[in-house]
């Protein structure tokens, strides 16, 4: 039975990755790392992510919390000698920060690593990465061990690739690298735990402008099977590799046309549609004419800047191969994700905002 340290319990694919583990026979406990004021504001926040997912009554003893940062961890030695198993899920995720994402995401990981200093019967640990941290490379289909650049279109993507980089060359953890393309939604549940992302493609596709050409693709992957997947890697026995993708890869990644009249199927696009340079997005009318706020308008900006990457596909020829099914093409549940949304695309942007 496994004794399982989650990192980011309390985010959009951390919790969706906590709601399957605790749905496991395999998983005995889970023990949490939240961030709170005191412990009934732990509790709250646990309960909180829990039931985004619909999990409403984890079972006795199934989840406990550890209270504190990931940059002044100390573990418990009780927990630390019953660990089998580690998800770091844990990121800053914003395109905008510099300071805090390498706060967290390296020197967060970096912390993480010495905590697990003297975790015996550790197993696995499994770093949740990003498919972006390839950087700006000249490539079709990215393959896991591409080396990435140094150049980056957020400091987001920039500071995971070094994260990994760290525990590949400084610490002897078991380590699996999971590395989720773009998550959005969820086939059940809609946007219901998370409007994360399905609101830019929702706006792009009202507004009737995107930084997209027609054939461009778009690696869209729903939470519930980033999470599917991730456990599998967690607590399948042996693996053949080290770096997979969680990814649609070649199979199940669409074009942007093929999204947008999906969205035009569901009357939720305009007639007409324009292909905008990123430079000149921010300031085109058609934002206007939508009627959104500028902060949705600057965060669509954000977001375009990885529509500059000449690569829209990651291979998930691996994650296949270790037995997981493929994933589910982002048209065939953008109808539960528009029928969950109870908020207005600037209301939804503010997930990511």
């Amino acid at each position: 039975m496994a004794t399982v340290f989650l990192t980011g319990a309390t985010g959009f694919v951390g919790g969706a990755i906590l709601a399957r583990l605790l749905s496991d026979a395999r998983v005995e406990q889970v023990v949490l790392l939240v961030r709170s004021r005191d412990s009934d504001h732990a509790d709250e926040r646990v309960i909180e992510a829990l039931g985004r997912f619909d999990v409403r009554s984890p079972g006795a003893g199934r989840v406990v919390v550890v209270r504190g940062s990931l940059n002044e961890l100390v573990l418990p030695r009780e927990i630390l000698g019953r660990l089998t198993h580690v998800v770091h899920a844990a990121a800053h995720t914003s395109f905008r920060s510099v300071r805090t994402a390498r706060e967290t995401n390296v020197e967060g990981t970096r912390s993480l690593a010495r905590a697990l200093v003297g975790a015996a019967k550790l197993e696995r640990f499994l770093f949740v990465g990003t498919a972006y941290r390839l950087g700006v490379v000249d490539v079709g289909l990215v393959q896991e061990d591409m080396r990435s650049s140094d150049q980056h279109v957020a400091e987001y993507t920039r500071t995971k690739a070094e994260a990994e980089v760290l525990l590949e060359e400084s610490s002897r953890l078991p380590l699996v690298i999971a590395r989720p393309s773009i998550v959005v939604g969820h086939t059940r549940l809609g946007v219901k735990p998370s409007a994360s992302l399905f609101w830019y493609y929702r706006a792009l596709a009202k507004a009737g402008i995107s930084p997209f050409s027609d054939v461009q693709r778009r690696d869209i992957v729903p939470v519930d099977w980033a999470a599917e997947a991730s456990v599998h890697l967690l607590l399948k026995r042996s693996l053949a590799r080290v770096r997979y993708h969680i990814s649609a890869g070649e199979g199940s990644s669409e074009t942007w046309a093929v999204i947008r009249n999906r969205f035009a199927e569901l009357g939720q696009a305009s007639p007409a549609h324009e292909r905008v340079q990123v430079a000149a997005l921010s300031g085109h009318p058609a934002w206007t004419v939508a009627g959104f706020q500028p902060w949705t308008v600057g965060a669509i900006a954000e977001c375009a800047r990885f529509s500059q990457l000449p690569y829209g596909a990651f291979s998930n020829e691996r994650i296949l191969a270790e037995g997981v099914e493929p994933p589910p093409r982002f048209t065939t549940y953008i109808e539960t994700c528009l029928a969950s949304s109870d908020r207005t695309v600037d209301e939804q942007a503010r997930d990511d905002v």
